[in-house]
């Protein structure tokens, strides 16, 4: 992969940093010839990855956006080492389908640990 671009920064872990979150990610996204949809797409998916994040960690949230020729990718760090939880059928609950969605909607998606917590990451096809 060939970095066009990357932005990130760092949210306290306060409910605005969802918001905050989403807008980060719009204004990095929108500096690239990339389609709304696919910047609503990762608008969502970012924001259901910082809830899990301020829901789950309780922690600061680190968000990465990348861009290359080719894909999108978005990284959300916090300090729990607890990987997410994918639950399929989550669709007729009121919680529980962020990993769903990012399963459904990103082209690619995977976690690792870190010494610090865990990175969560997905891609997106930029057009």
């Amino acid at each position: 992969m060939t970095i066009t671009e990357s932005a990130e920064t760092v949210f306290p872990a306060v409910p605005e940093s969802i918001g905050a979150a989403r807008r980060f990610t719009r204004a990095a996204l929108g500096r690239h010839a990339i389609s709304s949809e696919t910047i609503d797409i990762a608008i969502l998916l970012v924001s259901e990855l910082t809830t899990n994040a301020l829901l789950h960690a309780e922690s600061a949230i680190r968000v990465r956006v990348r861009v290359d020729e080719d894909d999108v990718r978005v990284e959300v760090c916090d300090s729990s080492p607890e990987g997410p939880e994918l639950q399929h059928g989550a669709w007729e609950r009121e919680s529980g389908r962020g990993m769903e969605l990012v399963s459904t909607l990103a082209k690619g998606w995977d976690w690792s640990p870190r010494e610090d917590g865990k990175v969560i990451w997905f891609a997106l096809a930029r057009d």
